[in-house]
């Protein structure tokens, strides 16, 4: 009888666990960039050889999308010139201990140009090259923008990148409650990729529309931007960037763009991109500024999310517990009459 009751209580347990695992938790359809990385096998070798001296994004955080600019100095240490593919990673996932997962979506008119030549650029699927470079840094990458890059010995190439994402789609979701959160994201680790630290870095962010410090609800990391009026900073020096670096913005939720709204602006994307060029934000120095001390990706539960949570707390654990109560009932019957004997 003892044996009897203790399997009931071990499916009951093992109920527990599969449901916990039912709803992914993270922070969905977020817009989101990244540095770019070696794409091919082949070129690997060269990792050792280019370092990222120094990276400067600049991005224009509208209500429901964001205009992106970065600018990336890469130093060639070797004796002779470097040619090589580089990709940058269109959608994927980061991974981070306050929402768990993050999943970045579309980028939009990508453009880049090496100095002052805009370059050809390929769009490729994962799955569609079997010699890829995957690199350790960015993981569930389905699409890149691959281009040729040249590097001239012992010197700097400047490489500057374009282009718009969708912040109005994203959502948050925890077990069965969901909620929609504009999000933008920056994956700061792909820059790990290359030889050595960055030795300068600096994210600049202008807020338009009407936006302010309070639209911004959380940030990741916590407590790293600076802001005087719709300007946010973050500067950083030596850094060989690991996952916890990478930055999670959620903002004041737009109510999801319409798909013809969001269609219009990348329409305008030349201007947007002329617009974004006339900030130098390498030169901006704020005086009187603020920390942006805010962590808010909670969402309320409700009612049809409890009510989901009920129905499938009775589905996993009704019958194991029905069982479990019935087992106990009769052994400790079984014990009493025993006793009473």
């Amino acid at each position: 009888m003892i044996k009897k009751i203790s399997i009931l209580i071990f499916f009951c347990f093992h109920s527990f666990f599969s449901w916990a695992n039912i709803a992914m938790p993270g922070f969905f359809n977020v817009g989101g960039a990244a540095g770019f990385v070696p794409y091919f096998r082949e070129d690997k070798i060269h990792l050792g050889k280019i370092q990222m001296k120094s990276e400067l994004i600049t991005i224009q955080l509208y209500r429901g999308y964001a205009v992106v600019k970065g600018e990336y100095f890469m130093y060639n240490h070797d004796k002779k010139k470097i040619s090589m593919k580089i990709g940058y990673p269109i959608n994927g996932t980061i991974y981070n201990n306050d929402v768990n997962a993050v999943v970045f979506e579309d980028l939009y008119n990508f453009e880049v140009k090496t100095g002052d030549k805009k370059m050809p650029v390929s769009l490729f699927r994962v799955d569609s090259i079997q010699e890829s470079y995957r690199s350790k840094h960015l993981v569930d990458i389905k699409n890149w923008y691959v281009w040729q890059g040249e590097f001239e010995p012992e010197s700097i190439t400047k490489i500057t990148v374009y282009f718009i994402v969708n912040t109005s789609q994203s959502f948050i979701r925890k077990g069965y409650d969901k909620k929609e959160a504009d999000g933008f994201c920056y994956v700061l680790e792909s820059g790990a990729a290359w030889k050595d630290k960055i030795e300068k870095g600096r994210i600049f962010i202008e807020l338009k529309d009407n936006l302010e410090k309070k639209d911004i609800l959380a940030t990741i990391p916590n407590n790293i931007f600076k802001i005087e009026g719709k300007q946010m900073i973050f500067d950083f020096q030596n850094l060989e960037p690991i996952p916890a670096d990478n930055i999670v913005i959620r903002v004041t939720d737009s109510k999801n763009m319409d798909k013809n709204d969001f269609e219009k602006i990348t329409k305008n994307a030349q201007k947007l991109f002329e617009n974004i060029d006339k900030i130098n934000a390498n030169d901006i120095k704020l005086k009187n500024t603020e920390n942006i001390d805010t962590k808010n990706f909670h969402i309320n539960s409700s009612p049809q999310s409890l009510l989901a949570n009920f129905l499938m707390f009775l589905a996993v654990y009704g019958l194991p517990l029905f069982m479990t109560a019935i087992g106990l009932t009769i052994g400790f019957n079984t014990l009493f009459k025993k006793k009473k004997s």
